[in-house]
């Protein structure tokens, strides 16, 4: 009986850590993506950057040199984006229309205020 108690206990403690480190990690991975969806394309450089210097082992000169780089790609994509806006702002409201025959009024309404925000934030970058 009294290893099946310990067996029990430790099956427990085990099974805690592991829903603990769920949860916290989980918690920092929403940080980061929710950082890098407010904060926009220069949250969204530094993360490239640090990946990209972690992956490869980047030294001081290296990451210096290749900074440029990644910025370059960031303007290019930049223009590309907002080249293609239209287009996409196009289909997107198209899909909305469409989700709206499915939603209630109020749900409705919250989609036009979510798409507004989401209009606002690419529009000031």
């Amino acid at each position: 009986m009294k290893k099946w108690k310990v067996f029990a206990g430790c099956l427990v403690i085990f099974m805690s850590g592991i829903l603990a480190g769920a949860v916290v990690g989980g918690i920092f991975m929403k940080h980061k993506m929710e950082a890098v969806f407010h904060e926009g394309p220069p949250a969204f450089k530094r993360l490239i950057l640090s990946k990209v210097s972690g992956e490869l082992s980047l030294t001081g000169e290296q990451l210096r040199e290749i900074e440029p780089i990644v910025e370059k790609a960031h303007i290019e994509l930049k223009e590309l984006r907002l080249r293609h806006q239209p287009e996409a702002e196009t289909i997107i409201e198209a899909a909305i229309s469409e989700m709206k025959k499915k939603l209630t009024e109020g749900q409705s309404k919250k989609l036009d205020l979510f798409y507004e925000a989401i209009k606002k934030r690419w529009h000031s970058r």
